[in-house]
């Protein structure tokens, strides 16, 4: 473990001063106002009294930590590891009770229970209690005790689908936590070559390979194990057919009137996901649609596509599948301030609407450079109603050339599939992990 002069005083402001203020607050203002807080010390005290599983010292478990949404990018990975040794226990590990019945339902995972609190007891008494082989952190979430510990044990650390580049990244105070940090980690597999040449900027020495994004086989993966969809909803033509996406109001303000003459008039088909199916937004849904002169149907209670209607999507873990019924896609959140994946409906190779906040999307910006045709991408910004409105407009009068568009977009995402298979290569030739 090498470590800079710096990390020392950090490091001990932060064991005695910082913690412990992070702490109090923790358990006295976020415990009262916050449920996931409430929720997250209720797993962790349950955690304690667990029977504990039948492999505990017995075998030493490889230890997967996901922070929360971050666990996506793990699927891929814990499938491949599998693979090689079917018989090791995988312990995975979360900060955000968010994602935990996600965690626990996935068949590669042996055991599962949050990340114990970065003090100095906890860290030590779980790596005791559990003991295992090598740590894997998917993307971010570095704790510096814990990171410490791992490092007085010589337990290796390898942090995959890292990313380091953006304007984020680029922050003081997220380059100041990468030099005290990024030492303690043994390895880093970043996505890009512009991640690896910003932390090599940053630490000359690091071990650091880019791999690629592990998210992409995820994504590939769920789209060829589709569920069980109400196919007798589906519109006949899928190139007249929009999935809009994880919807926020703010999008469907924009998205909505853009596309109602279309809809009316041009054939086109709406299947419309919002992000929280609620009582109260559904409702209001109905309502504007009602307002700008369209019908409507929800999916859990139609048993046909009714021409003229838009198709409102009142179930949740559906949608990576709607968007292959259509070659169109919007995805929201885009007029909210930050959007969310794209990567579904790209897989799906559909053309993908974005609005002006999308930013924090990698693959956005990425998909966004990628030229289908004339004034057309394979990710299109729309910043207002009115050029969302010219796009589909296009994209209607183009129909005879969307089947060849959306193989260049599948394509275009197969080709950034592999970095599971390459990581998990690595680990198992890096360190003294064997298959069983």
């Amino acid at each position: 473990m090498s470590v800079s002069w710096y990390f020392w005083p950090f490091f001990i402001f932060y064991r005695f001063v910082g913690l412990p203020l992070l702490l109090s607050l923790f358990f006295t203002l976020g415990f009262w106002f916050s449920s996931k807080i409430r929720r997250g010390m209720k797993l962790r005290m349950e955690a304690n009294h667990r029977q504990p599983p039948n492999w505990l010292g017995k075998k030493r478990p490889i230890w997967l930590h996901a922070s929360s949404g971050e666990f996506e990018y793990a699927k891929s990975v814990l499938r491949e590891i599998k693979q090689r040794a079917p018989l090791t226990p995988i312990l995975v590990t979360y900060f955000s009770p968010t994602y935990q019945k996600n965690i626990a339902n996935t068949p590669e995972v042996d055991w599962d229970e949050p990340l114990p609190l970065d003090t100095t007891a906890a860290c030590r008494q779980f790596l005791r209690r559990f003991n295992p082989q090598v740590c894997l952190i998917s993307r971010t979430d570095l704790w510096p005790e814990m990171l410490y510990q791992c490092g007085k044990r010589n337990l290796p650390v390898y942090l995959f689908s890292a990313t380091f580049s953006g304007k984020k990244a680029r922050g003081i105070f997220s380059r100041l936590l990468a030099r005290l940090l990024l030492p303690l980690v043994s390895e880093i597999f970043c996505v890009s070559e512009d991640d690896r040449s910003e932390i090599l900027h940053l630490l000359p020495q690091a071990s650091v390979t880019a791999a690629g994004d592990t998210r992409y086989d995820q994504v590939l993966f769920r789209l060829s194990h589709k569920k069980d969809l109400k196919e007798e909803l589906k519109p006949a033509d899928p190139l007249r057919t929009m999935v809009g996406g994880s919807t926020w109001p703010e999008d469907e303000k924009v998205l909505l009137p853009a596309l109602a003459p279309f809809i009316k008039d041009h054939g086109l088909h709406l299947i419309l996901a919002p992000h929280e199916p609620t009582t109260e937004h559904l409702k209001s849904l109905t309502s504007q649609l009602k307002d700008l002169g369209l019908t409507s149907c929800r999916y859990s209670e139609a048993d046909h596509y009714p021409e003229g209607h838009v198709l409102i999507i009142d179930q949740v873990g559906i949608l990576a599948d709607l968007y292959s019924w259509g070659r169109m896609a919007f995805v929201g959140g885009s007029f909210k301030g930050s959007v969310h994946s794209v990567m579904e409906p790209l897989g799906s190779g559909a053309v993908t609407l974005v609005g002006p906040d999308h930013q924090n999307n990698r693959e956005a910006l990425e998909f966004k450079h990628k030229e289908l045709g004339t004034n057309l991408h394979m990710v299109q910004v729309c910043a207002t109603r009115d050029e969302m409105a010219r796009v589909i407009d296009l994209l209607l009068e183009s129909r005879d050339q969307i089947p060849q568009w959306s193989e260049r977009i599948v394509d275009g995402v197969a080709n950034k599939s592999g970095a599971s298979h390459a990581f998990v290569t690595a680990l198992f030739t890096k360190t003294q992990l064997a298959p069983d």
